[in-house]
C-alpha cells in the first residue's frame, strides 16, 4: 500500500510541477509581449512627435505656452491609448468567444483519435 501512495504522490507532484512550470512560462511570455507592445507604443509616439516638430515650432513661435503644447501632446497620447484599449478589448472579447469552442473540438478530436495519432497529440497518456 505504501508503494501506491508513493506512486500517487509522484504523479501528483509531476502534475503540480508541470503546472507551475507552465504558469512561469506564461508569465515570462506575457511579460515579453507586454514589453514589446510598450516599445512599439513608445516608438509610435516618438515618431508622431518627431513628424510634428515643425508644427510645434510654429505653435511656439506664434505664442503658445509650453503647457498648452504639452496638453496637446498628452491629449494625443490619451486618444491613442483609448483607441488601443478599445482594440485590445475587442480582440480579448473575440478570443474569449472562440476559445471554448476550440477547446471542445480539441477534446473531441483527442477522444476520437486516442493513441492512434501520437504525433498530433504528444501529451496523450499512453497507459
Amino acid at each position: 500500500m505504501l508503494w501506491l501512495g508513493v506512486v500517487s504522490f509522484r504523479n501528483n507532484f509531476k502534475k503540480h510541477l508541470l503546472g507551475m512550470i507552465a504558469l512561469a512560462m506564461a508569465v515570462v511570455v506575457s511579460s515579453l509581449g507586454l514589453s514589446a507592445v510598450n516599445l512599439m507604443i513608445f516608438a509610435l509616439f516618438y515618431l508622431a512627435l518627431r513628424e510634428r516638430s515643425y508644427e510645434l515650432g510654429v505653435m511656439r513661435a506664434i505664442g503658445h505656452s509650453k503647457a498648452l503644447m504639452m496638453a496637446v501632446l498628452a491629449g494625443e497620447g490619451l486618444v491613442m491609448a483609448a483607441a488601443a484599449a478599445g482594440l485590445g478589448l475587442a480582440v480579448v472579447w473575440a478570443v474569449c468567444a472562440v476559445v471554448p469552442h476550440l477547446a471542445d473540438r480539441f477534446t473531441l478530436a483527442l477522444y476520437l483519435l486516442g493513441n492512434r495519432a501520437p504525433h498530433l497529440f504528444p501529451a496523450t497518456p499512453t497507459s
